[in-house]
Protein backbone atom coordinates (compact mmCIF):
# COMPACT_ATOMS: atom_id res chain seq x y z
CA UNK A 1 0.00 0.00 0.00
CA UNK A 2 1.36 3.47 -1.29
CA UNK A 3 2.71 5.48 1.77
CA UNK A 4 2.86 8.99 2.45
CA UNK A 5 5.96 10.38 4.78
CA UNK A 6 5.82 14.31 5.40
CA UNK A 7 9.31 14.70 7.68
CA UNK A 8 9.82 18.05 9.28
CA UNK A 9 8.96 20.28 6.45
CA UNK A 10 8.85 23.91 6.32
CA UNK A 11 8.31 26.35 3.97
CA UNK A 12 8.25 30.33 3.18
CA UNK A 13 7.33 33.01 0.85
CA UNK A 14 9.16 36.01 0.47
CA UNK A 15 11.32 34.96 3.92
CA UNK A 16 7.36 35.30 5.28
CA UNK A 17 7.32 31.61 7.04
CA UNK A 18 4.16 29.33 5.86
CA UNK A 19 4.34 26.12 7.21
CA UNK A 20 6.27 25.07 9.75
CA UNK A 21 8.06 21.99 10.39
CA UNK A 22 5.23 19.58 8.95
CA UNK A 23 5.35 16.10 9.88
CA UNK A 24 2.89 13.75 8.62
CA UNK A 25 1.99 10.13 7.60
CA UNK A 26 -0.38 9.23 4.93
CA UNK A 27 -0.54 5.74 4.50
CA UNK A 28 -4.26 4.31 5.01
CA UNK A 29 -6.76 4.25 2.23
CA UNK A 30 -9.38 6.67 3.18
CA UNK A 31 -10.50 10.21 2.82
CA UNK A 32 -8.63 12.94 4.72
CA UNK A 33 -9.50 16.34 5.23
CA UNK A 34 -7.07 19.20 5.89
CA UNK A 35 -8.83 22.21 7.45
CA UNK A 36 -7.79 25.65 9.16
CA UNK A 37 -8.19 29.36 8.72
CA UNK A 38 -7.23 31.64 5.95
CA UNK A 39 -3.56 31.64 5.29
CA UNK A 40 -2.20 28.98 8.08
CA UNK A 41 -0.89 26.81 5.06
CA UNK A 42 -3.75 24.29 3.60
CA UNK A 43 -3.04 24.84 -0.33
CA UNK A 44 0.44 25.41 0.66
CA UNK A 45 0.71 21.77 2.28
CA UNK A 46 -0.76 20.14 -0.48
CA UNK A 47 1.08 22.00 -3.26
CA UNK A 48 4.55 20.70 -1.16
CA UNK A 49 2.84 17.17 -1.48
CA UNK A 50 2.35 17.10 -5.14
CA UNK A 51 5.87 18.92 -5.57
CA UNK A 52 4.40 22.48 -7.09
CA UNK A 53 6.05 23.96 -4.29
CA UNK A 54 9.51 22.72 -3.15
CA UNK A 55 9.90 22.96 0.89
CA UNK A 56 12.24 24.95 2.65
CA UNK A 57 13.48 22.49 4.74
CA UNK A 58 12.33 19.01 5.42
CA UNK A 59 11.61 15.98 2.73
CA UNK A 60 8.32 14.22 1.36
CA UNK A 61 8.81 10.81 0.02
CA UNK A 62 6.50 8.27 -1.23
CA UNK A 63 7.48 4.77 -0.14
CA UNK A 64 10.67 5.95 1.21
CA UNK A 65 11.21 7.36 -2.37
CA UNK A 66 12.37 11.30 -2.14
CA UNK A 67 9.45 12.82 -3.97
CA UNK A 68 12.41 14.75 -5.60
CA UNK A 69 13.60 12.13 -7.73
CA UNK A 70 10.41 11.40 -9.73
CA UNK A 71 10.17 12.78 -12.97
CA UNK A 72 6.93 15.04 -12.95
CA UNK A 73 5.34 12.17 -15.78
CA UNK A 74 6.21 9.30 -13.31
CA UNK A 75 4.72 11.39 -10.50
CA UNK A 76 1.68 12.51 -12.58
CA UNK A 77 0.80 8.50 -12.98
CA UNK A 78 0.67 7.66 -9.24
CA UNK A 79 -0.44 10.99 -8.40
CA UNK A 80 -3.58 13.34 -8.91
CA UNK A 81 -4.05 17.02 -8.31
CA UNK A 82 -7.51 18.43 -8.79
CA UNK A 83 -7.05 22.63 -8.04
CA UNK A 84 -9.96 25.15 -6.48
CA UNK A 85 -10.25 26.43 -10.05
CA UNK A 86 -9.88 26.08 -13.69
CA UNK A 87 -10.19 27.37 -17.11
CA UNK A 88 -9.78 26.40 -20.76
CA UNK A 89 -8.39 28.50 -23.31
CA UNK A 90 -9.02 25.57 -25.58
CA UNK A 91 -12.90 25.00 -26.68
CA UNK A 92 -13.35 20.57 -26.37
CA UNK A 93 -16.25 18.67 -24.83
CA UNK A 94 -16.68 17.78 -21.39
CA UNK A 95 -15.22 14.13 -22.58
CA UNK A 96 -12.30 15.37 -24.27
CA UNK A 97 -11.39 17.42 -21.36
CA UNK A 98 -11.62 14.38 -19.09
CA UNK A 99 -9.82 12.41 -21.95
CA UNK A 100 -6.96 14.73 -21.26
CA UNK A 101 -5.91 13.20 -17.51
CA UNK A 102 -5.36 10.02 -19.22
CA UNK A 103 -2.03 11.82 -21.25
CA UNK A 104 0.34 10.60 -18.50
CA UNK A 105 -0.07 6.84 -19.15
CA UNK A 106 -0.97 6.84 -22.84
CA UNK A 107 0.58 10.56 -24.43
CA UNK A 108 -1.03 11.76 -27.35
CA UNK A 109 -2.31 7.95 -28.51
CA UNK A 110 -5.28 7.22 -27.21
CA UNK A 111 -6.08 3.54 -26.56
CA UNK A 112 -9.56 2.07 -26.60
CA UNK A 113 -8.75 1.40 -22.75
CA UNK A 114 -8.21 5.06 -22.26
CA UNK A 115 -11.77 5.44 -23.55
CA UNK A 116 -13.11 2.65 -21.49
CA UNK A 117 -12.36 4.27 -18.24
CA UNK A 118 -13.23 7.85 -19.30
CA UNK A 119 -16.79 6.37 -20.48
CA UNK A 120 -16.42 4.75 -17.07
CA UNK A 121 -15.56 7.90 -14.94
CA UNK A 122 -18.25 10.18 -16.62
CA UNK A 123 -21.04 6.97 -16.30
CA UNK A 124 -19.50 7.04 -12.12
CA UNK A 125 -19.92 10.51 -11.73
CA UNK A 126 -23.16 10.95 -13.36
CA UNK A 127 -21.73 13.29 -16.36
CA UNK A 128 -23.59 11.55 -19.31
CA UNK A 129 -25.62 14.59 -19.85
CA UNK A 130 -22.49 17.21 -20.17
CA UNK A 131 -20.58 14.98 -21.80
CA UNK A 132 -20.51 16.46 -25.50
CA UNK A 133 -21.35 19.99 -24.11
CA UNK A 134 -18.17 21.92 -24.93
CA UNK A 135 -15.97 22.81 -21.48
CA UNK A 136 -15.72 26.43 -21.51
CA UNK A 137 -19.83 26.75 -21.32
CA UNK A 138 -20.06 24.74 -17.91
CA UNK A 139 -21.19 26.89 -14.87
CA UNK A 140 -18.38 26.56 -12.02
CA UNK A 141 -20.34 23.49 -9.80
CA UNK A 142 -20.53 21.40 -13.60
CA UNK A 143 -16.36 22.30 -14.38
CA UNK A 144 -15.62 21.52 -10.57
CA UNK A 145 -16.85 17.93 -11.10
CA UNK A 146 -15.13 17.39 -14.47
CA UNK A 147 -11.94 17.93 -13.51
CA UNK A 148 -12.33 15.95 -10.34
CA UNK A 149 -13.07 13.61 -13.02
CA UNK A 150 -10.48 14.50 -14.87
CA UNK A 151 -8.28 13.66 -12.10
CA UNK A 152 -9.81 10.55 -11.32
CA UNK A 153 -8.60 9.11 -15.37
CA UNK A 154 -5.50 9.06 -14.11
CA UNK A 155 -5.82 6.19 -12.13
CA UNK A 156 -4.48 7.85 -8.93
CA UNK A 157 -3.04 6.07 -5.41
CA UNK A 158 -3.29 9.71 -4.43
CA UNK A 159 -5.65 12.22 -4.89
CA UNK A 160 -5.39 15.61 -3.63
CA UNK A 161 -7.96 18.22 -3.98
CA UNK A 162 -7.96 21.72 -3.01
CA UNK A 163 -11.07 22.96 -2.08
CA UNK A 164 -13.44 21.23 -4.59
CA UNK A 165 -16.45 21.25 -2.92
CA UNK A 166 -15.94 25.25 -3.04
CA UNK A 167 -18.02 26.51 -5.82
CA UNK A 168 -21.07 23.34 -5.46
CA UNK A 169 -24.28 24.01 -3.84
CA UNK A 170 -24.89 21.97 -0.40
CA UNK A 171 -26.47 19.14 -2.27
CA UNK A 172 -23.89 18.64 -4.97
CA UNK A 173 -21.30 19.49 -1.57
CA UNK A 174 -22.45 16.08 0.16
CA UNK A 175 -22.86 13.74 -3.23
CA UNK A 176 -18.90 14.99 -4.02
CA UNK A 177 -18.27 14.05 -0.24
CA UNK A 178 -19.94 10.66 -0.40
CA UNK A 179 -18.63 9.85 -3.12
CA UNK A 180 -14.96 10.60 -2.42
CA UNK A 181 -14.77 8.98 0.89
CA UNK A 182 -16.45 5.77 -0.75
CA UNK A 183 -14.36 5.93 -4.16
CA UNK A 184 -10.92 6.20 -1.86
CA UNK A 185 -12.02 2.86 0.29
CA UNK A 186 -13.65 0.68 -3.00
CA UNK A 187 -10.50 1.61 -5.46
CA UNK A 188 -7.76 1.58 -2.63
CA UNK A 189 -6.56 5.03 -2.85
CA UNK A 190 -5.41 7.84 -0.77
CA UNK A 191 -7.84 11.21 -1.13
CA UNK A 192 -6.32 14.63 0.42
CA UNK A 193 -8.39 17.34 0.42
CA UNK A 194 -8.30 21.17 1.18
CA UNK A 195 -11.65 21.75 3.02
CA UNK A 196 -13.42 24.64 4.61
CA UNK A 197 -17.06 23.60 5.82
CA UNK A 198 -16.60 22.25 9.48
CA UNK A 199 -19.99 20.06 8.79
CA UNK A 200 -19.35 18.66 5.91
CA UNK A 201 -16.19 17.77 6.80
CA UNK A 202 -16.69 16.13 10.03
CA UNK A 203 -20.24 14.32 8.21
CA UNK A 204 -17.69 12.41 5.53
CA UNK A 205 -13.87 12.56 6.74
CA UNK A 206 -12.19 9.55 8.05
CA UNK A 207 -9.62 11.94 9.24
CA UNK A 208 -8.97 15.34 9.69
CA UNK A 209 -5.97 16.95 10.12
CA UNK A 210 -6.45 20.96 11.75
CA UNK A 211 -3.98 23.68 10.46
CA UNK A 212 -2.59 27.01 12.43
CA UNK A 213 0.07 29.27 11.73
CA UNK A 214 1.24 27.01 9.75
CA UNK A 215 1.74 23.93 11.89
CA UNK A 216 -0.43 20.97 12.45
CA UNK A 217 -2.74 21.28 15.46
CA UNK A 218 -4.96 18.79 15.64
CA UNK A 219 -5.11 15.02 13.63
CA UNK A 220 -7.76 12.55 14.62
CA UNK A 221 -11.04 11.57 13.81
CA UNK A 222 -14.07 14.35 13.51
CA UNK A 223 -14.53 13.44 17.28
CA UNK A 224 -11.28 14.36 18.29
CA UNK A 225 -10.24 17.37 16.68
CA UNK A 226 -13.66 19.23 16.11
CA UNK A 227 -14.04 19.82 19.84
CA UNK A 228 -15.08 23.57 21.05
CA UNK A 229 -11.66 24.22 22.28
CA UNK A 230 -9.98 23.65 19.56
CA UNK A 231 -12.21 25.53 17.11
CA UNK A 232 -12.17 28.53 19.69
CA UNK A 233 -8.32 28.41 19.82
CA UNK A 234 -8.19 27.97 15.93
CA UNK A 235 -10.58 30.37 14.52
CA UNK A 236 -10.96 32.52 17.57
CA UNK A 237 -14.41 31.83 17.88
CA UNK A 238 -17.32 30.14 20.52
CA UNK A 239 -19.14 26.98 19.09
CA UNK A 240 -21.29 24.64 20.38
CA UNK A 241 -20.52 20.64 19.56
CA UNK A 242 -23.90 18.53 19.60
CA UNK A 243 -23.83 14.60 18.24
CA UNK A 244 -25.99 13.53 15.02
CA UNK A 245 -25.96 10.46 13.89
CA UNK A 246 -22.96 9.91 15.57
CA UNK A 247 -20.90 12.71 14.30
CA UNK A 248 -20.39 15.95 15.89
CA UNK A 249 -22.23 18.79 14.53
CA UNK A 250 -20.60 22.65 14.83
CA UNK A 251 -23.42 24.96 15.76
CA UNK A 252 -21.30 28.38 15.47
CA UNK A 253 -22.21 30.89 18.72
CA UNK A 254 -22.36 35.05 18.25
CA UNK A 255 -20.59 35.44 21.58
Amino acid sequence: MTSIKIDDVSFSYNDVDVLKDISLEFSSSNLTCIIGPNGVGKTTLVKCINRLLKPNKGSITIDGEDLSTFSLLDLSKRMAFVPNSVSSVFSMSVSEAILMGRYPHSGWVTSDYDLRVVEDIIHTMNLEDLADRNFRELSAGQTQRVVIARGLVQEPEILILDEPTSNLDVKHQMDIMKFLNNYSKNMNIKVIMVCHDLNITSNFADRIIMMHNGRVFADGTAEQVMTEENIRNVYGVNSKIIDVDGRPHVIMLKD
